[in-house]
């Protein structure tokens, strides 16, 4: 049987904290916290490098 998304009663909780290490990389963390209608508890927590390579409109290499 076929359950629409819209019938589901999860819950989710998201936090997210991010630092310019530079000025071509970022750092970002985040926890999730998600409960599904069973009351099943799920936690993740994600880390993450975002680097920034070549020329842009800011400098002129």
């Amino acid at each position: 049987d076929h359950m629409h998304f819209t019938a589901l009663n999860d819950k989710e909780f998201d936090a997210m904290i991010a630092w310019d290490s530079s000025h071509f990389g970022t750092v970002r963390a985040q926890y999730t916290r998600a409960e599904n209608q069973d009351k099943e508890k799920e936690n993740v927590f994600t880390l993450q490098y975002v680097m920034t390579f070549g020329a842009h409109g800011a400098h002129a290499f």
